[in-house]
């Protein structure tokens, strides 16, 4: 009955990522951007997505998925445009 305030809320938080994998796409500068917290990130999404198929729950399942995919786009793109000092 409620899930579509779930999924409205999974709208905003999978959107929220584009601005910047948009943004490190076209500057191709990433060298402010934290490693750790991207790799941490998407470690805790893995988690949260097994956890969402376990519980058979589709919001979250297809929130996590989402998430795990821009995520893993940024990451790709912190190593391949990080500047090595």
């Amino acid at each position: 009955m409620y899930e579509w305030i779930g999924f409205l809320g999974m709208i905003f938080i999978d959107l929220c990522y584009i601005p910047q994998i948009w943004k490190a796409y076209k500057t191709k500068s990433v060298n402010d951007i934290s490693i750790p917290f991207w790799i941490s990130l998407i470690f805790g999404l893995s988690l949260y997505f097994i956890y969402a198929i376990l519980i058979n729950n589709p919001v979250y399942m297809i929130s996590n998925s989402t998430g795990l995919i821009f995520n893993t786009i940024m990451l790709i793109l912190l190593y391949k445009y990080r500047v090595r000092k």
